[in-house]
This record gives structure tokens, sequence and C-alpha cells, in this order.
């Protein structure tokens, strides 16, 4: 059974509210870098607190480097910049949905590759949740509810977001196997170690003439880096007991939040395609619960 209030608690709407906020000012490129840089401070505080918790890196075994280094030197890069690709060529109403669908595809590699399999009603679960967001996601599309699904074909966009959601199914899967060889701790910690200096990179290679924005906006950054380690650490905690395919379902069921947030703060309209995705969603997690 999921632990839902673990991965339901780690997508705060407070993260997207500031990450929109600050976005605004902020070059991309030093934005990714400097909320997983500042994020840092938090993933070493567990450490502090119960010292057994560290590992030392030369005890760490080569399969754990191999996955962790993977995850932050080459996964993490790679769906940040096939994620903007996606977004710079085409309407977000047409990609988006696509993204939706990496449950889907995180059930069917971890049947694959870990040998997970879920029973009827868990699966039933992961497909009507993934149903709810996508039809949340694809309220703008004109063409048609299977547009962005026939767009595969000939789009190089849609198929750049569907290459973010098999990277981010893939390296969801590697999670689980990595916390495995350490703790769910030192596997944060060293992962988003990794993350910033691949994004470091990133951002001299593209944005040097800004780099002065790291420190311009900490505030913010701080901030947004707490809400990451929590729901770094919550999301972590839920893989290492549960199926991947579940806990990737409810993980991106957080899109509730947005619902509710959207209509009770910023009174936003088209409230019934909202709420009937709402009750979608809500249905798919009832069911994974029951799973």
């Amino acid at each position: 059974m999921v632990p839902v209030s673990n991965i339901f608690s780690c997508h705060l709407f407070t993260a997207r509210s500031n990450r929109k906020i600050t976005l605004k000012k902020i070059d991309k490129n030093i934005l990714g870098l400097s909320i997983r840089l500042y994020s840092i401070p938090f993933f070493a505080l567990p450490f502090l607190f119960n010292p057994d918790l560290f590992i030392r890196p030369t005890d760490l075994n080569t399969e754990f480097w191999i996955l962790v280094c993977y995850i932050g030197l080459l996964s993490y890069p790679l769906e940040t910049v096939f994620y903007f690709k996606a977004m710079q060529k085409e309407d977000i109403s047409l990609v988006m949905p696509i993204l939706s669908i990496h449950p889907v595809i995180t059930l069917v590699l971890a049947l694959v590759i870990l040998n997970e399999v879920p029973d009827l009603l868990g699966v039933t679960g992961v497909i009507v949740t993934t149903l709810g967001i996508y039809m949340l996601k694809i309220k703008h599309v004109h063409n048609g509810f299977f547009a962005p699904l026939i767009q595969l074909k000939n789009n190089l966009a849609v198929r750049y977001m569907l290459i973010t959601a098999t990277l981010i199914s893939i390296g969801t899967v590697i999670d689980k196997i990595a916390i495995s060889t350490a703790n769910v701790y030192m596997y944060a910690f060293v992962s988003h170690v990794l993350m910033s200096l691949s994004l470091l990179s990133i951002a001299i290679l593209k944005s040097k003439h800004h780099l002065h924005q790291v420190f311009k906006y900490y505030k913010e950054y701080f901030l947004i880096g707490f809400i990451i380690f929590a729901y770094t650490t919550l999301y972590l905690l839920a893989l290492k007991d549960a199926f991947v395919g579940y806990v990737s379902a409810v993980k991106s069921a957080s899109v509730l939040l947005t619902i509710v947030f959207g209509v009770i703060l910023f009174k936003e309209k088209d409230l019934l395609p909202r709420i009937i995705s709402g009750i979608v969603i809500t249905a798919g997690l009832i069911i994974i619960k029951l799973a």
C-alpha cells in the first residue's frame, strides 16, 4: 500500500508558485542551478541529527556511484534540455499531456526491470489517475482528445516531451534501486550535489553573464530549496517501501493541489473541466490506496 500522505505532501503548490514568480526575474539556467544548489544544505541536515546516516564515499559501492552519476550527471540534465526544447517549439497545451503519461511508462519499466507485478486494482488506479492528469493538461487543445498522442508521429516537440517523460520514468526506477544500495538520505544528498555540478556547467556555458543571479535572489532560492528537500525526501521514503508505479502516479497527482489553490486563491475560471479532472484523479488515488 502506498503511503499516500508522504507523496501527497511532496509537490507543494507553494513551490510552483514561487518558481513561477521567481522565473520572471531570473535566467532559466540560473534558476535551475540555484534551486538545486541552495537545497544542498538542507539535504545535509539529517547527517547532523543522525551521523549514522552518513556513509563515507569510499564505503559506497560501485553500483551506487554508477546509478547516482547517471541521475545527477546525465538523466536530470537531459530531462531539463528536452523539456525546454519541447516548450520552446510547441504550445504548452500540446506537449504537457505527453508528460502526464509517465506513471504508466514507469509501471511498465518497473515490471520489466524490478519485477514489480501490481495487481489489477493497482494498475487500474495508475491508469485512472494518469487519465485524470491527462484530461487536466489537455483542456486547451482544440484538435481532439488524442491530438498530443497523434502528433507523436510528426511533431518534434511532442517527441521531445515523450523523451522527457521516459527519462523521468527511468529515473524513478533508478531512484529505487539506488536507495537500496545506500540509504534515502545519502542518495538524496549525493544526487543533488551532482545535479548542481551538471547544472553549473550548463549555466557557465549558456548563461555566464547572469551568474550573479545565483546570489542575488538567495531568499527565494532557500525557500524553494527547502521545499525541494522536503518533497524529495518524502518521495524517496515512499519509494523505498512501495511499488514504483504507484508512487509515480501519486506524485503526479499532486496537481490536485494546483487545482484547489487555483480555484480558491486565484479564482480561476473553466471550473467544470478542472472539477471533472480532479474527480477522476481522486478516484484513481482511492483505487491505488485500496490496492
